[in-house]
């Protein structure tokens, strides 16, 4: 079968905050996608697989009975806000169960769908997303985490013995770590924003010591690009999913690290790099690759995004990228070191490229890397705070992000066309000579420098931002509101 699938049901637009309108993670989403979609035919010819709700069996394959129960009890409005308030960033409204259920349950068709060949490849527009959410924990937009209970579904219902995850959302998978990372048929492979634990949910476990099945590329920086993005699949992700083999590629799609998403914190992936990403894990997994949206929350972004992500889905062209362009991040590089010394000791082609990188060095005159000990976490003071907040059932429920000026909106979208007005789809530069892949990762004092003062300087912002909110009386950050706490 090499037609490719998708899912979309209108029932999951219900869930909505009714009572404040600004926040981000907003009905709209999946509409302006699908409508995208359509729009650039790139729906033409897929199947349209079916939605239904998720059974309980299913999602507690991931999270407690518990956690249905509580939901079917909330009633009004005043109860689901109320319930909110013991939980990290959660809205709730009389509709988002059924929402919930019918998002796990698109996910559960699109896998089953794509394992047993029905099509080719699918992408699930699926809300409210699910990555954070695990156990009796909806958090972070998040009611049930899609992607782990599809690929738990997967190995426990369909018999499927490798299944790899691999997530691109802005923020940690925390969710989809805690539901899958003792389960030795699951590998979770992942990019997402930590600044050393300076950065949202300001756990440890989200770096790239995590253990268990992770592969976590955690980043200490702003303002990476898809080129930094593509080196770290090339030199971890993409080795570590040929020795792994897998039956089974679950794609978490969160756009939000895409350029400008995230306001001044932002990553800066062009949406190409998502198709590309893709598109190269179908290479591994032919026809055995499922996308599921997550995050991304700014229209002329997470739109654009998702139509390059469907291309990579459908094998159509993509936009070039040029690797000799751009030189790989002195902060990029070092967490790609990072990581390869970390895995090294499970993975047997990080092995030997770690060997390879290593003697490079030495024939360069150049000593061998050794990641900078002891290693910085900045996130206790965070999670303890923030920890105390849920406990006493002190969580901000309304306005938690800041809205982008008319200005700031302006110098997004203008980013956005800057790229998107330079695609070129005739020729794809890549770099093909192995060594080549090894200078780039060359590591001596002036890159160790840069990326220390790189990291630094981003860690930082959010570093102040926290320690501002806390020394006062009025300042609200996230859940988190002085006045009240």
């Amino acid at each position: 079968m090499s037609v490719a699938g998708f899912v979309y049901d209108e029932r999951m637009l219900k869930h909505r905050c009714p009572y404040d309108d600004s926040v981000a993670e907003s009905p709209n989403r999946i509409k302006i996608i699908y409508d995208r979609l359509t729009a650039d035919e790139l729906l033409n010819g897929c199947i349209h697989i079916p939605t239904r709700m998720a059974t309980d069996e299913e999602i507690e394959l991931c999270h407690p009975k518990e956690l249905i129960e509580s939901l079917q009890q909330l009633r009004t409005q005043t109860d689901h806000e109320e319930h909110c308030k013991g939980r990290d960033l959660l809205y709730l409204c009389s509709d988002s169960l059924e929402a919930a259920q019918l998002a796990a349950g698109g996910t559960i068709e699109a896998m089953k769908t794509v394992v047993n060949e029905k099509c080719a490849n699918a992408f699930a527009i699926v809300r409210p997303p699910g990555h954070h959410s695990h156990g009796n924990l909806p958090q972070g937009y998040c009611i049930f985490n899609n992607v782990a209970i599809a690929a738990k579904v997967a190995v426990d219902k369909l018999g499927l013995q490798r299944v790899l995850i691999v997530d691109f959302d802005f923020h940690p998978p925390n969710g989809t770590y805690y539901s899958v990372h003792n389960d030795s048929r699951i590998v979770l492979a992942s990019l997402h924003n930590y600044m050393h634990g300076a950065a949202w949910p300001h756990t440890e476990d989200m770096d790239y010591t995590a253990p268990g099945n992770a592969v976590h590329i955690p980043l200490n920086r702003v303002g990476f690009t898809g080129r930094d993005y593509l080196a770290a699949f090339h030199h971890i992700i993409l080795p570590i999913a040929k020795e792994w083999n897998p039956q089974l590629i679950l794609v978490s799609a969160g756009f939000d690290s895409a350029l400008g998403d995230m306001g001044a914190v932002s990553q800066a992936v062009e949406a190409p790099t998502y198709g590309h990403i893709v598109s190269l894990l179908n290479k591994i997994a032919p026809g055995k690759v499922c996308a599921v949206l997550e995050g991304g929350y700014f229209p002329p972004s997470y739109t654009e995004c998702a139509a390059m992500t469907m291309r990579g889905i459908r094998g159509q062209p993509l936009p070039a990228v040029r690797f000799q362009d751009k030189p790989l991040n002195p902060v990029m590089v070092e967490t790609i070191w990072n990581c390869l010394v970390h895995l090294s000791v499970k993975w047997d082609c990080i092995k030997g490229h770690l060997e390879a990188l290593q003697e490079a060095q030495r024939r360069a005159s150049l000593p061998e890397f050794v990641p900078r000990t002891p290693t910085i976490f900045l996130g206790k003071e965070m999670r303890a705070h923030f920890d105390q907040v849920i406990a006493r059932k002190k969580c901000r429920t309304r306005e938690w992000m800041p809205q982008r000026s008319a200005e700031e909106t302006a110098a997004i979208v203008a980013a956005i066309n800057q790229y998107v007005d330079q695609y070129e789809y005739k020729t794809e530069k890549v770099i093909e000579k192995y060594e080549e892949r090894l200078d780039e990762l060359r590591w001596c004092q002036v890159v160790s420098s840069e990326a220390f003062i790189q990291s630094a300087q981003s860690t930082l912002m959010f570093y102040q931002r926290f320690k501002t909110y806390i020394n006062s009386t009025d300042g609200k950050l996230l859940i988190g509101d002085r006045e009240n706490f």
